[in-house]
């Protein structure tokens, strides 16, 4: 799977809403795709902050450059095949929206 964009608002950065979105990104998309057994994205090798973010959420770097748009790109994925989904779907899905919605009380 493809994440083709991510960002978040100027006014609601450094509220942490990025790095929570993305810790529990996986499992939803996982719930959503069950067929699917990773998630790839492309970041600026210039952008630092982005690129620690997505390490600390459990993406790793692939070794794979690409030149994009606005200049190299780092290729970067999250194995969903090796999450433990031991929760029924129906559950699951409630459980991370309901995650998903306490991101923006």
């Amino acid at each position: 799977m493809l994440l083709r964009g991510f960002l978040i608002d100027q006014n609601h950065q450094g509220k942490r809403i990025a790095k929570k979105a993305l810790q529990i990104f996986p499992e939803f998309a996982k719930g959503i795709f069950p067929n699917k057994d990773s998630i790839v994205l492309a970041v600026d090798v210039k952008n630092m902050i982005a690129k620690t973010l997505y390490t600390k959420t459990g993406f790793q770097d692939k070794g794979i450059h690409k030149e994009g748009r606005s200049g190299l790109m780092e290729i970067m994925e999250y194995r969903l095949d090796k999450m433990n989904m031991d929760m029924e779907k129906g559950n699951e899905i409630q459980s991370i929206n309901m995650r998903v919605f306490r991101l923006f009380e």
